[in-house]
């Protein structure tokens, strides 16, 4: 006869089906039974000023270091965060910054939509002859 203490983990295979399935300790609950999801998903898509979709757009989820791109369909999808309150940061180049701060309930999914808009119009200087900064289409030209 062998000795179990109490603090070892004595796990027991029961025939559930035609598998084999780990049973905890002396609790007989199944080792791999399904917790509750106690995180969150942000979803959303994200337009421009046209209403069309905005692919590249970086959405962060602000002291989570947590970073996700939308899609060509301006999609994107931040799961397993933290329920709570949090504050999502959108960026794009030459587009203002946009900030939501959104609460989201565990086990929840909550839609975020929203538009970016361009930055106000900028000049742009050429300072050598024939020099063209990287500068958006909407951007003016002054030489």
């Amino acid at each position: 006869m062998h000795r179990v203490s109490t603090g070892a983990l004595l796990f027991i295979a029961v025939l559930a089906g035609r598998s084999l399935v780990p049973v905890g300790p002396l609790t007989g609950q199944t080792a791999g039974a399904a917790k509750p999801d106690t995180t969150a998903t942000v979803q959303g898509v994200v337009r421009d000023a046209a209403a069309q979709p905005m692919a590249g757009v970086a959405v962060v989820a602000l002291g989570l270091g947590r970073v996700t791109f939308t899609d060509a369909r301006g999609t994107f999808r931040l799961g397993k965060l933290p329920p709570g309150t949090l504050e999502l940061h959108f960026r794009r180049a030459w587009f203002d910054l946009a900030r939501r701060i959104v609460t989201v309930d565990s086990g929840a999914s909550l839609q975020v939509d929203l538009e970016l808009r361009t930055l106000v119009p900028v000049w742009c200087e050429a300072r050598a002859r024939n020099a063209r900064l990287a500068c958006p289409e909407q951007v003016a030209w002054r030489q």
